[in-house]
């Protein structure tokens, strides 16, 4: 058996748990070891509990819910210091604001286009990243979407330039995760897209064409397989910060398999033509 400190030089045969840092250790360190913190990787995140609490620099223990949300309210890359709701509710105005008023600005579009823009990308948006979230959750971790400074201010940038770009933000996961873990969090969102649009589409296909040739409902249809089959898509891309990589990284199969059924739902309401 090895002893934390002693590693693998010796072999031990007992060996003792610290009630603090719950560690097991030799006879010879058991009462000699100073006990730090556990500092926690949360990829481009790190910190200590001492730096949450300098009350508990020599204990080791997990972090709690509170000491997740301090981070999160004091980090300098987070852009609101609240709640999920409330960055969820900015990040889908800054969403409306580049995909739909924006080019009702610029004259691009009518207004009734723009609110069935809004009121379906927004919902997908966030059910996209609440995917992320319980995914997460359900693995004992503990995860809440946040407005991110830098990728708000280029949404917010790109969209004023008239070019459609959407990051207001993203589902932090904090806690050690696998490659396994990692790649399932991150598929959980485009997996939800597709089923809204998959569900869509069996309803777009259940209703005889002639009960909504140029109607309304058809357009609506149409419009709510686009947006998520877009969504899907473009967050299995490959690269950066998106969920492709990390579920690339995890299997790339799965990963094929969830672009390819997003890319091909994408493929078939721009053939429809409407």
């Amino acid at each position: 058996m090895e002893c934390i400190l002693c590693g693998s030089q010796k072999d031990h045969e007992v060996l003792y748990n610290c009630d603090s840092c719950r560690n097991s250790l030799c006879e010879a360190h058991m009462n000699t070891h100073n006990c730090r913190p556990n500092s926690v990787n949360m990829g481009k995140f790190t910190f200590d509990i001492s730096d949450i609490n300098p009350n508990v620099s020599y204990i080791r223990r997990e972090p709690t819910k509170d000491d997740y949300e301090h981070f999160l309210k004091t980090n300098r890359d987070i852009l609101t210091t609240g709640k999920e709701s409330l960055d969820l509710f900015l990040a889908m105005i800054l969403i409306a604001y580049v995909f739909g008023f924006r080019r009702l600005i610029d004259g691009g579009q009518d207004l009734q286009y723009i609110f069935y823009i809004v009121i379906f990308l927004a919902p997908s948006f966030i059910l996209h990243e609440l995917a992320h979230k319980y995914a997460a959750i359900k693995y004992g971790k503990y995860a809440r979407f946040t407005m991110m400074k830098n990728t708000a201010l280029l949404t917010l940038f790109m969209g004023t330039i008239g070019i459609l770009f959407a990051a207001p933000g993203a589902t932090v996961i904090l806690g050690k995760s696998t490659k396994r873990e990692n790649g399932i969090f991150a598929a959980a969102g485009p997996m939800i897209n597709f089923g809204i649009a998959f569900i869509t589409f069996i309803i777009f296909l259940s209703f005889p064409e002639v009960y909504f040739k140029t109607t309304t409902l058809q357009t609506l249809l149409i419009l709510n397989i686009e947006i998520n089959a877009f969504l899907g898509a473009f967050n299995m891309l490959p690269f950066g910060p998106l969920d492709g990589k990390k579920v690339m990284d995890w299997n790339s199969l799965i990963w094929l398999a969830i672009i390819v059924a997003n890319a091909m739902m994408l493929i078939y309401v721009y053939n429809l033509g409407v």
